[in-house]
């Protein structure tokens, strides 16, 4: 044993004890202080870890060593360590490792709890504790990793920056050599390494501890950080030894440093594909950024850097906790973490940025992805986000302006229906004087059967003849005419009722009704009109209205017979039943309408009569009524002899 392991334990750094160093197996085993939880990095050995532990505990209580941290298990490793958990931790040691790595060490006769960090989110956090962790996979073994004290920014990087000057206790320049040596003796993957460095670069450290090398402390770190960029380089040429060395002859040095130069072609196009796809990711938009399993950035594209205001190399290694205020990033790491946890492949999320001032606001669709290695396993994710506010502000006007619209809708609905109204009573108002014209001519009669009854009861009286039977004829004659004439008036006086509700009637009864207060206009100017209505099935509809749609259609009849002055004119009424509808049909023989007139008829004040005779108001009303008011429609066509219009009804109840 050399004199200076005899003078182990020594103090490399604050709080960071070597507690042993040996030649072969060449490893170092490194104490944390952390009071009544202190950690040990790597023990290994030979026999004799008896006479090591006494060493420790002049320096730390064995009890207070909780912690134990195994970066890769090594057959050493499991060899020693159920010999030192039973003096270590009181009882309560914990194993922290890979796994992986904690199976093997089961195996291997270790008992004490084994804490797995892939399964822990690769930290450990306890109160005044805080240890991350970092994956360096095949570094040198399948599942390495180093550890990372971020309060005393101290990394234990295990076989990383390891030498085979191991006898050193702090680097010096000319290391470098030697550091070279042991990378390309000890990692097959060179692509593998450069990933582990870049995961190691964006940390601040002050104190760098290799399991197999000597310690790197502060102002040595940006000149050994310096020498690492040129590491490549003497790897190339360590490759190239270590390979003549390995196959002797066998292998010609210009088929070796052809595969070589094919190696650093494809390494180049690597780099190229790398190169490219920064391009690409720094040409778009969207903002996207990449983050480790601890959420740590490890990547960004420009979009991303111009939104957060920071360089993208200042980026990698920070978290959101550095970047954004306190509520977006407890936000974005809470969704994050139940990315994770959930382990889904791919997640979407709509969030807003607020600036200074609300109308600065924008938004954004973000959609998160899991990043899997080639084995499966999960080593961070991705997150690309689409600013969509002015799609946003798009959508807005477009609600607004189909809320105005909607507004504008009702109001246009509300206006056509009072116009409508309108239109109906001035429709009604128009049919009035004819109506009127048609009851003085009905009371003509009645009225001049009144006056011969009470003219002849008079002359019989000046006579002396008049007698009671005379007398009770005559009021029985006035009295008949009397109710005649109330009668005419009550049919004049309910079309202009308003109605607000259905009532259940045939189409028979509406035409009677019609005829009672029409027909004396027909006879008088020996127009025939047939009535041919017998059906008793019912329709509920608005009956006023209903009587003014076949008055309409009747008066037009009778004003086209008599300005085509033709000869037997007649018009005939009709209803027949047909499935679940009833029709009434009307027609004339006229001559039919005009084929220039067909588009127009149901038109809004279209008339083919001249101004004194037509509104132009008829037709358009008994179309509104029809099919707005009561649920079913009119049409018409021209027939052999002239127009036929057709009413249809649904039977029974109207819907």
């Amino acid at each position: 044993m050399s004199n200076r392991s005899r003078q182990i334990p020594i103090e490399l750094y604050p709080q960071v004890t070597l507690a042993r160093l040996r030649h072969k197996p060449r490893n170092r085993c490194y104490i944390y202080h952390n009071g009544n939880e202190s950690v040990l990095f790597d023990p290994g050995g030979i026999p004799g870890q008896e006479e090591e532990l006494e060493r420790i505990r002049h320096q730390v209580p064995l009890e207070n060593i909780r912690y134990v941290v195994i970066h890769q298990s090594t057959p050493e490793v499991a060899g020693v360590l159920p010999v030192w958990e039973k003096h270590l931790g009181g009882g309560t040691l914990t194993i922290i490792t890979h796994g992986n790595a904690g199976d093997k060490l089961r195996q291997a006769g270790v008992r004490s709890e084994i804490y797995p960090i892939e399964k822990r989110n690769f930290q450990l956090s306890r109160p005044g504790l805080h240890l991350t962790f970092i994956p360096t996979p095949y570094c040198h073994w399948p599942h390495s990793f180093v550890t990372y004290i971020p309060q005393q920014q101290v990394l234990f990087s295990g076989e990383l920056f390891g030498s085979l000057s191991s006898a050193e206790l702090f680097f010096r320049e000319e290391h470098f050599e030697s550091i070279a040596d042991y990378h390309a003796e000890t990692f097959s993957n060179k692509q593998l390494l450069g990933l582990a460095l870049h995961r190691l670069s964006s940390l601040d450290i002050k104190a760098l501890f290799p399991r197999c090398g000597p310690a790197i402390i502060e102002g040595d770190i940006p000149e050994f950080t310096r020498g690492m960029e040129a590491m490549n380089v003497l790897l190339d040429k360590k490759n190239i030894q270590i390979a003549l060395e390995t196959y002797g002859e066998v292998v010609d040095r210009k088929h070796l440093e052809a595969a070589m130069e094919k190696s650093v072609e494809l390494e180049r196009e690597v780099i190229h594909q790398a190169q490219l796809l920064d391009i690409v990711t720094n040409s778009v938009e969207d903002l996207i950024c990449y983050k480790d399993l601890q959420l740590r950035y490890i990547g960004c594209n420009l979009a991303f850097s111009h939104f957060v205001g920071r360089e993208q190399d200042e980026i990698i290694g920070k978290t959101d906790e550095d970047i954004f205020p306190e509520s977006y990033a407890r936000f974005f790491r809470q969704f994050e973490e139940n990315v994770f946890q959930q382990n889904q492949s791919s997640v979407s999320l709509a969030w807003s940025w607020k600036q200074d001032k609300p109308e600065t606001m924008r938004r954004f669709i973000s959609n998160t992805s899991l990043l899997r290695g080639s084995t499966g396993s999960i080593f961070g994710l991705v997150t690309v986000s689409r600013d969509w506010t002015r799609q946003w502000q798009a959508e807005q006007k477009l609600a607004n302006l189909n809320r105005h619209l909607e507004d504008r809708v009702q109001e246009e609905v509300a206006k056509n229906q009072k116009q409508n109204a309108m239109i109906l009573q001035q429709s009604r108002h128009a049919i009035m004087g004819e109506m009127l014209s048609m009851i003085a001519h009905q009371w003509r009669q009645p009225l001049s059967a009144i006056s011969m009854a009470i003219g002849t009861v008079d002359t019989y009286r000046q006579m002396g003849i008049l007698g009671d039977e005379d007398i009770s004829v005559a009021v029985k004659d006035i009295e008949q005419q009397t109710d005649y004439l109330s009668r005419v008036i009550e049919d004049f006086r309910n079309f202009f009722r308003p109605a607000s509700t259905r009532e259940t009637t045939s189409l028979a009864a509406l035409v009677q009704r019609c005829l009672t207060l029409m027909a004396h206009l027909f006879e008088r100017n020996n127009i025939i009109l047939e009535n041919h209505t017998a059906l008793q099935d019912t329709v509920q509809v608005h009956t006023n209205e209903i009587i003014q749609v076949i008055m309409n259609i009747l008066k037009n009849a009778f004003d086209v017979l008599q300005e085509r002055n033709t000869a037997k004119g007649k018009v005939v009424l009709q209803d027949r039943a047909e499935g679940e509808y009833l029709y009434l049909q009307i027609k004339d023989n006229a001559g039919g309408i005009a084929p220039e007139h067909q588009g127009h008829i149901f038109d809004p004040y279209f008339s083919t009569k001249d101004s004194k005779n037509g509104t132009g108001l008829g037709l358009y009303m008994s179309k509104v009524i029809m099919e707005e008011h009561n649920h079913g429609t009119i049409r018409f066509w021209n027939g052999e002899e002239g127009a036929v219009f057709e009413l249809q009804f649904h039977r029974g109840r109207c819907e």
